[in-house]
């Protein structure tokens, strides 16, 4: 079965701004984003990248790095529709990797696909490797990164990917179960309750980083040394 999906109308910008009176929407998991799709670029050899979210509807950009400016004032303009064939379409069909060795070398680029053609032309890019972010088998996203030369990826990055991807999945999880619990002492507040140690936003995002910082540390940063100052940029 193919898909044809679309971006949610949505940027992160818009997100964050439309976000303010709520403190865990994606938009304000931005640093934790940010850091994690730098190093996987970094640790990956890629030129750019991006890392969306899912909500069952649209994909929103989540994260964006590195992107040639030409290429970012053309998506800036234009929402992409992501196409069958496309590699947030195919994840949604169920593949766990999509891995394009030449862009110009596929059926979306001869077809003359704006999207495709933008981002090979406009963009440079010649080498894709996209993998989804995964909660119970459901997509919750995506990071994608680029080479702007032709060339595979190998096993070893890819698996790196893959743990990055999963780091996203837990923010994004402690992030929903956060919310819950301050709604849940919001509630407690209005019976006429204290807000004990959470009373503060900061404390709430402190705990955030710090249970992130926990699981990294025994997650990707137990087998990927480089990646132990991660969670150290996202609190200092």
């Amino acid at each position: 079965m193919s898909r044809r999906t679309r971006r949610g109308p949505g940027t992160a910008d818009r997100d964050r701004r439309g976000a303010a009176g709520h403190q865990f929407l994606p938009g304000d998991l931005a640093p934790v984003f940010d850091a994690m799709l730098e190093n996987a670029m970094r640790l990956c050899g890629a030129a750019f990248g991006e890392l969306e979210t899912y909500d069952g509807k649209g994909f929103q950009l989540a994260a964006v790095r590195g992107v040639p400016a030409s290429s970012a004032e053309y998506r800036a303009g234009n929402s992409p529709i992501f196409e069958p064939g496309s590699g947030p379409a195919r994840i949604l069909e169920g593949e766990r990797v999509w891995h394009i060795v030449d862009l110009v070398d596929t059926d979306l680029y001869r077809s003359g696909d704006r999207n495709r053609r933008a981002l090979v032309d406009l963009g440079g890019a010649r080498t894709a490797l996209l993998v989804p972010l995964l909660k119970d088998e459901s997509v919750r996203g995506f990071i994608m990164i680029y080479r702007q030369q032709a060339g595979l990826f190998s096993d070893k990055q890819i698996a790196l990917l893959q743990n990055f991807a999963a780091q996203a999945v837990i923010a994004i999880e402690n992030a929903r179960l956060l919310t819950e619990q301050r709604e849940a002492l919001e509630r407690q507040t209005a019976r006429g309750h204290s807000y004990g140690t959470f009373r503060e936003p900061f404390v709430l995002k402190s705990y955030l980083f710090e249970m992130l910082f926990d699981r990294g540390r025994r997650g990707i940063s137990s087998q990927l040394p480089h990646t132990r100052g991660l969670f150290a940029v996202v609190i200092r």
